[in-house]
């Protein structure tokens, strides 16, 4: 029996099949997804993903079947094979290990519109943590295996290397995240309300006129230009850096905010996507 070693999404165009990167844009209304089945004797097996399937929902097929077809119960005659649309992957039964579906949330994270490159390496640096807490310290290296007293001691584990209640909860918001909306597993969720940090509610401190003209006499011309812009728009940092000047209406005194396809960057959410009025 062939054994498939991995599944890979690609795009098609008029110039050929091109291999996705997770950080791209692909508008559904234009793109056409296929699936690339490595392993049948080294052939090259496609499937032509339905019009309008959107990225994020063609990379999450891809993780399922991938995941699937590599487990023991994904060998399959080559005469099933060769017909890769009509393999099925059954409910998953959380044998599943944590570092593996911490990775293969993370990658699903690159494609949502609502996180940055930074938000994203972050989540994978705290489930890293996680994933490598549960198999050196509580020698668990299974979903199906985790319970409450595992995320408690977790929890408490953080609490003791010195990290900040509000490192702790982040810590246990992405793990919890992992865990509920995973999809290639279940939603599991093991903790209660009260098993969360307890602290005070804290708002951001604006930086103060003072700090804001300290900041402008030692910044150089470059730097100086981008704090009074942040002053005079509000745009998030990522924003203002993958600005360009055609993006300012100097008439109408507005700066649009919308995606860079050409950088790999686009707005937070669609909601960000818009014109902010600018004073003289």
């Amino acid at each position: 029996m062939p054994k498939i070693n991995r599944v890979v999404l690609y795009y098609r165009n008029v110039s050929g099949y091109h291999r996705c990167d997770v950080r791209g844009i692909y508008p559904k209304e234009t793109t056409t997804f296929v699936l690339r089945y490595v392993g049948m004797n080294a052939k090259r097996v496609w499937e032509t993903l339905p019009k309008g399937t959107d990225f994020a929902k063609a990379r999450k097929l891809a993780l399922e079947k991938e995941l699937f077809l590599t487990s023991p119960e994904g060998l399959v005659p080559e005469t099933k094979a060769k017909n890769p649309a009509k393999i099925v992957a059954p409910a998953n039964d959380g044998r599943v290990r944590i570092a593996d579906a911490a990775e293969k949330y993370v990658d699903m994270l690159w494609t949502e519109n609502n996180h940055v490159a930074k938000t994203v390496r972050i989540k994978a640096q705290e489930l890293k943590r996680f994933s490598e807490f549960c198999r050196v310290q509580r020698k668990k290296e299974h979903i199906a295996d985790l319970d409450r007293y595992d995320m408690l001691a977790y929890r408490d584990w953080l609490e003791a290397e010195g990290y900040m209640p509000w490192t702790v909860t982040g810590d246990l918001m992405s793990a919890t995240t992992m865990l509920k909306k995973n999809p290639l597993l279940p939603a599991k969720s093991l903790l209660t309300a009260e098993d969360w940090p307890d602290f005070p509610d804290t708002e951001p401190k604006p930086y103060t006129d003072e700090e804001v003209r300290a900041m402008l006499a030692v910044g150089d011309e470059d730097e100086a230009l981008f704090i009074r812009f942040m002053l005079g728009s509000g745009v998030r940092n990522m924003e203002a850096a993958h600005l360009q000047w055609g993006d300012i209406d100097f008439v109408n005194k507005t700066v649009w905010i919308h995606a860079k396809p050409e950088n790999n960057w686009k707005p937070k959410s669609k909601a960000d996507t818009r014109r902010i009025p600018l004073t003289d």
